[in-house]
C-alpha cells in the first residue's frame, strides 16, 4: 500500500511523525487543517528542517489524538521513546 506521507526525513521526531501519519493514514493537509497551521511547518518538522515549538508541540498532539482516538499520553511516551535515543 502507498504511503500516504512520502517526505524525506533527517531527524528522529521527523521519523516518528512521518511513521505516526501513515500509520493512521492522515494526511499533512488533514493534520494541517486541524491545527490551524500552513502545511509548510508540519512538512518542515518531518524534513527535520525545524522543529515545532513547545505550544505547537502540544497542539500537534491533541490534534493527532483528536483525529486518531489515541490518548495523548499514548502518543506523547511514543514520541519520547522515539526521540530520546538522540540524547
Amino acid at each position: 500500500s502507498m504511503s500516504v506521507v512520502n517526505i524525506k526525513t533527517k531527524n528522529k521526531f521527523g521519523r516518528w511523525l512521518k511513521r505516526y501519519l501513515n500509520k493512521r493514514k492522515i494526511d499533512v493537509t488533514t493534520l494541517a487543517k486541524k491545527m490551524g497551521i500552513g502545511r509548510r511547518h508540519i512538512t518542515h518538522w518531518i524534513q527535520g528542517t525545524s522543529h515545532p515549538r513547545l505550544v505547537n508541540a502540544v497542539f500537534l498532539i491533541i490534534a493527532l489524538s483528536r483525529l486518531t482516538g489515541d490518548t495523548p499520553e499514548d502518543i506523547f511516551r511514543e514520541l519520547l521513546e522515539e526521540i530520546v535515543k538522540d540524547y
